[in-house]
This record gives structure tokens, sequence and C-alpha cells, in this order.
């Protein structure tokens, strides 16, 4: 099988173009998914348990 055909099959897609803009669209999702993710992992980037300074705003 050739790497567009498998593409086709993974993706549900029929054409060419289809393929192609669905594995674009994979990537762009990829890419933001990697982002979160390192975000997520990063010690202090998410302020979960409420200890940051906005707390304040919300009482």
């Amino acid at each position: 099988m050739d790497k567009v055909a498998a593409a086709k099959a993974i993706l549900g897609t029929s054409t060419l173009t289809e393929t192609v803009d669905a594995a674009l669209a994979e990537i762009q999702d990829a890419e933001r998914r990697r982002a979160l993710a390192k975000l997520l992992f990063e010690p202090g980037s998410v302020d979960i348990d409420g200890s940051g300074e906005r707390t304040d705003a919300w009482r």
C-alpha cells in the first residue's frame, strides 16, 4: 500500500485534495495537543489549586 492510499484509509478520505487537507488539519491538531500538554506539565503554568493572585478576584 502506498503512502497516499494508506493516508486515505486512515483519514477516511477519497480524493488527494481531501487527503492533503485532512492530513494538514491533523498536523495542526497534533501541534495544539503538544502545546497544551507542554503547558499542563510545565510547573507553575496552570494555577490548579487556586493559590494564585486571581483567587481573591472571585470573592
